[in-house]
């Protein structure tokens, strides 16, 4: 049983880099060097569930706050573009993102 830091390759090539406690993943980043699916936990309590490219998130993703607000939606090298969503209680803004900022 994995536990502690460590890297991970599943039989496909993908790789989990991170920390691992009693055999799950803790405190990833999933990634190969191809556009994959993966997860962020930062130790700060933010959340990614989504796709990257390079390291960085990329295509569709969902980033979710410490104070409970929720970015869905689209990402090109690390920040949001594109159609997303942000929510934060009852506030919601729908609409175009560009490099990170609301765009509309």
């Amino acid at each position: 049983m994995m536990d502690g830091q460590g890297i991970f390759t599943n039989n496909n090539g993908r790789k989990t880099v991170g920390e691992f406690r009693k055999g799950k993943p803790w405190n990833v980043k999933s990634y190969d060097k191809k556009n994959t699916q993966g997860i962020f936990n930062s130790p700060d309590g933010i959340n990614y569930v989504g796709e990257w490219k390079d390291g960085k998130k990329n295509g569709q993703g969902t980033l979710t706050y410490t104070n409970g607000s929720k970015y869905v939606g689209e990402w090109n090298n690390g920040k949001q573009n594109g159609q997303g969503t942000l929510t934060l209680d009852e506030v919601k803004y729908e609409g175009e993102w560009k490099n990170g900022n609301q765009n509309g």
